[in-house]
């Protein structure tokens, strides 16, 4: 952390250097209205990280090192693929805030058959990383608990993007904040009984399902 905050202070005074003639210092000022619009978006930044990783923090509170560490993996190659729904439709997001609800809908249904279609194949993939290179082995209730966790990000993407077109940016925040209390509490409440990584699981899968029906429920309405 200390090195790669040390990268960002020399990029930083480089790029000063290197464009120095284009910053008038004497003119810089403090644009509070700039801050409190952008606030939300700081605050989503922050509740979407804790959405997938707070359950991270809650098994290494409750379980040894060597399970925190496969957990770790585990949740991160799963982030991994609930990322891809961001990758694919990251580049048409203006476009999304153009086009007419007809579209919109058609894209959410190309999303939702990607997402299908994806799920299972990376699902299978995380078998064999986990088998032969982590040596774990597990029923299959965890892979479709697995599954039930990644297919949601890609229901409910266009949602939020369609929420801030409407300047609703509070409201995902509420939406996420709920999904971090119930994963919180159920992740918090397996573990404490012995659950493992398998209830670690079905706490974000339950955190996820739940985003997706608030978020499905205030588009709907």
């Amino acid at each position: 952390l200390v090195l790669y905050s040390l990268y960002q202070l020399i990029k930083g005074i480089g790029y000063s250097l290197v464009f120095r003639s284009f910053i008038q210092f004497n003119k810089i000022t403090f644009n509070f209205k700039y801050y409190k619009v952008s606030f939300w978006f700081f605050l989503l930044s922050i509740l979407g990280f804790l959405t997938s990783k707070i359950d991270v923090y809650i098994v290494d509170y409750f379980l040894d090192n060597k399970t925190v560490a496969d957990y770790q993996i585990i949740n991160s190659l799963l982030v991994f693929i609930m990322s891809i729904s961001a990758f694919i439709y990251n580049p048409f997001i203006k476009n999304i805030y153009r086009i007419n609800e007809v579209v919109v809908k058609k894209t959410k249904k190309t999303l939702l058959l990607v997402g299908v279609a994806i799920a299972p194949v990376a699902i299978l993939t995380i078998h064999f990383v986990l088998k032969y290179f982590l040596n774990l082995s597990f029923s299959i209730y965890f892979y479709i608990i697995a599954v039930f966790y990644v297919i949601p990000s890609f229901l409910y993407g266009i949602d939020i993007v369609t929420l801030f077109k409407q300047n609703q940016e509070k409201k995902v925040v509420i939406y996420l904040s709920f999904g971090i209390l119930i994963n919180s509490t159920i992740t918090s409440i397996l573990l404490y009984y012995n659950f493992g990584i398998i209830g670690a699981m079905i706490g974000a899968m339950c955190s996820q399902v739940l985003i997706l029906i608030l978020l499905k429920t205030k588009s709907n309405s």
